[in-house]
């Protein structure tokens, strides 16, 4: 929901607002008389204009802090009382900073009370402003009714209430739903509350394999009351989430404009060749009857992939026909045929070099792919896929992936799914430059399809 991600948004943009009008309030506030009058008068003042850029300083000094340390997660399930704590540890952090950093410098070119006033109003700042925020987008949501669908499962009214009181941005429905409805029509809401054992393994999946929310009640005690426990704790499908996921979509979108704009003369080289070693369209977008081809991506939505043609024009549902007996993928949802009679010559060179895959860089620029993630499969493939396959949709699908560089069209189709699942649970920046650096040599090496052709 893009209001989660507004809402994350303005949290860290309303802390570095806080912590500059803080110290800026605080360095005039040392100058007043009342101030003077219980401290002492000091000449250690810096220009204005000097503080305003110290104050700049300590405000990202604060965000950088928040960042590195998970304080802006990205979603609806923080508020002001679940981020108390986080918030004030990061005070503390940033506090301990700067005073670390000015003994180390064994100086302190201006007033101390500066700071320590400074120190005092920003997070009184902070926590106003998202007290603030909280009221203005849960007001927003209220009133556009963009709030999550929510239900409950082996709960009652009670622990609804105690839910809404820590994650006031979700709505739960008013009819209950059983397991088996939820099973049947996946859109009855966007957000699960499970408190029972009972269904438990079957209602993970059902979360997981249709991108749903699922919180869990694992305990409330006493003592947990007292420790200002979260009751509910958040299950994580994957760990593109946040921040990652945005560092994730910069380099994708640096990545690909670079690569674009670097490969564009053999762009235009491979799509001249294509037009004149066959006839049809350069780009492999519409079936026989010149209706799109879908692919589907996160969230089981539907795109067009751009792919050089490698075959024939108008031959796309002769591997659903004539050949379905070369399918050496019998095993999986996909259709894969030995040697193809419906590629080109000149489409053997391409899909040999993955250079049909090029035009891909488009979809990873527009947002519907990245350069690293599962597949993207047909919509008539994915239309047989079993429950447990679609666990590949809580991510954008990729140009390359950890399947493709682990054995490719040699590994069956549980095994592909099995390493796009640990992909996604066990996603780090450096996993992506790891799997982009083997990509080429992969391609270089070939793969069983080319193999088998040749035999």
């Amino acid at each position: 929901m893009k209001i989660a991600y507004h809402y994350s948004f303005s949290k860290l943009i309303a802390d570095f607002c806080a912590v500059f009008l803080a110290m800026i309030l605080a360095y005039f506030l040392r100058q007043t008389q009342l101030v003077v009058n219980v401290t002492q008068m000091t000449k250690d003042f810096l220009p204005l204009l000097d503080f305003v850029c110290v104050s700049i300083k300590a405000g990202l000094a604060f965000v950088f802090l928040g960042i590195f340390f998970g304080m802006y997660r990205f979603g609806l399930d923080a508020n002001l009382k679940s981020d108390f704590w986080p918030v004030f540890r990061i005070f503390l952090l940033w506090i301990f900073g700067i005073v670390l950093y000015f003994f180390v410098q064994r100086s302190f070119p201006f007033s101390r009370g500066v700071f320590v006033l400074g120190f005092v109003l920003s997070l009184s700042l902070i926590l106003i402003f998202r007290f603030v925020l909280d009221k203005i987008f849960l007001n927003l949501a209220l009133k556009n009714k963009h709030l999550p669908k929510a239900v409950l499962f082996g709960l009652d009214d009670a622990d609804k209430q105690s839910f809404l009181a820590c994650y006031p941005f979700y709505k739960f429905k008013r009819k209950s739903y059983s397991l088996t409805k939820l099973l049947e029509n996946p859109n009855l809401c966007d957000v699960v509350v499970c408190g029972s054992e009972k269904d438990f393994a079957k209602l993970v999946r059902f979360c997981e394999n249709n991108q749903k929310e699922l919180f869990l009640k694992p305990f409330e005690t006493p003592l947990a009351k007292r420790l200002h426990l979260n009751p509910f704790v958040k299950l994580r499908v994957t760990m593109i989430t946040g921040w990652g996921r945005i560092i994730k979509r910069l380099f994708d979108v640096i990545v690909s404009l670079v690569l674009l704009l670097i490969l564009s003369p053999l762009f235009l080289l491979l799509a001249v060749l294509v037009k004149l070693t066959s006839r049809g369209p350069v780009f492999f977008t519409a079936n026989d009857e010149g209706e799109p081809v879908y692919r589907v991506k996160k969230n089981q939505e539907l795109f067009t992939m751009l792919k050089f043609r490698s075959m024939i024009a108008a031959s796309h549902t002769e591997r659903y026909n004539n050949l379905q007996g070369a399918n050496f993928r019998k095993d999986s949802p996909l259709v894969k045929i030995k040697n193809d009679p419906r590629v080109t010559w000149f489409g053997q060179i391409l899909r040999r070099l993955d250079l049909d895959e090029l035009p891909q860089l488009w979809n990873v620029l527009m947002g519907d792919m990245s350069l690293v993630g599962p597949r993207p499969h047909l919509q008539e493939e994915v239309a047989r896929y079993a429950e447990n396959h679609k666990f590949v949709f809580n991510v954008k699908p990729g140009i390359t992936g950890l399947s493709q560089v682990s054995g490719r069209s040699d590994l069956s189709f549980e095994k592909e799914v099995e390493l796009d699942r640990y992909y996604i649970q066990n996603w780090s920046f450096w996993m992506d430059l790891m799997i982009l650096w083997k990509t080429p040599w992969v391609v270089l090496r070939g793969h069983s399809e080319f193999k088998n052709s040749k035999k």
